[in-house]
C-alpha cells in the first residue's frame, strides 16, 4: 500500500475538477476537539483529519501537514463529535505522537456526491487510516503494514 501524496497530476486535477463541479467553496478548519463542534455545521460534506508536527518539532517543517484519514458524513457535526469521543486506534496513536495537533477539515456538499469526492481525495493523499480498494490496511509498526477485507 502506497502513503503519501500522489505523484500523479491527473489524481490532483480530477480532485479540482469534481470540487469544482460538485462543492465549490473553501475548505474550513477547526481543531480535532470536542470544544470545537461549534464550528463544524450540521450538513453533508467531506472532511480530512491532519496532524500538525508538535511545536517543539516545527523548527523542521514549520508549516507540514499530513493527511490521516478522508472521510465523508451525512451530519459533518455528527462525525466530527464521533471522532473525537471514539476515534480509531491510529487516530489515538497520532494525537500523542503530535501532542494532540490534529486538525478536521472540511467543506459541506450534496449528499449524493460525497463518494467522487472521497475517493479522490484518497487517492491523491493516501492517508495512512483509510479504507482503499475494498482493503482496510494499518500502519502497526516501523515497517509493518496489516491488510484486509472489510
Amino acid at each position: 500500500m502506497d502513503y503519501g501524496w500522489s505523484l500523479d497530476r491527473t489524481d490532483w486535477e480530477r480532485v479540482e475538477r469534481i470540487c469544482d463541479d460538485i462543492s465549490p467553496g473553501p475548505w474550513r478548519m477547526v481543531p480535532l476537539h470536542r470544544n470545537s463542534s461549534s464550528g463544524v455545521p450540521d450538513a453533508a460534506g467531506i472532511y480530512v483529519i491532519c496532524a500538525k508536527p508538535a511545536a517543539q518539532f516545527r523548527g523542521f517543517f514549520p508549516s507540514l501537514y499530513s493527511a490521516l484519514y478522508v472521510g465523508k458524513a451525512t451530519l459533518l457535526r455528527n462525525r466530527f463529535t464521533t471522532h473525537c469521543r471514539q476515534p480509531k486506534d491510529l487516530l489515538v496513536r497520532a494525537k500523542r505522537c503530535f501532542n494532540f495537533q490534529l486538525d478536521f477539515y472540511f467543506r459541506t456538499t450534496r449528499e449524493g456526491e460525497i463518494s467522487a469526492l472521497e475517493g479522490a481525495l484518497i487517492e491523491c493523499l493516501r492517508p495512512s487510516v483509510n479504507e482503499r480498494r475494498g482493503y482496510i490496511t494499518a500502519d502497526v509498526g516501523p515497517g509493518i503494514a496489516l491488510s484486509r477485507r472489510p
